[in-house]
């Protein structure tokens, strides 16, 4: 019951439905000196976005690259969308479900007895 995702150079809805929700993803940043260079985890209402976790690497001189694995959970209320950004430069993926339903309660993955 998981939901792979690979991000890059664009942001991607994950998530819309109530809940709680883990994301398990691995991020790369890497820079030419050409900017900044970052990748995130959004959240909106359609109306405004909030960026709620973001990994960046700023610009220089030289090649550099950052990584890393994260495992969050996030909780959507109703009318909430949870998306993954990553720039040029970044790559974010991974993989996401819901891990329990508005009210907390548990959502068994599929094959679950």
């Amino acid at each position: 019951s998981q939901t792979a995702f690979e991000i890059n150079n664009t942001t991607t809805n994950l998530a819309n439905t109530p809940g709680f929700w883990r994301v398990t993803a691995g991020y790369t940043n890497f820079n030419t000196s050409s900017g900044d260079i970052n990748c995130s985890f959004n959240m909106t209402d359609g109306a405004s976005t909030k960026v709620v976790w973001k990994n960046r690497l700023s610009v220089s001189s030289s090649l550099q690259v950052n990584g890393g694995d994260i495992d969050l959970i996030f909780f959507l209320p109703a009318g909430i969308t949870l998306s993954g950004t990553a720039g040029i430069y970044s790559y974010l993926s991974g993989s996401y479900r819901q891990v329990a339903d508005i009210n907390a309660n548990l959502t068994d993955p599929a094959g679950f007895f």
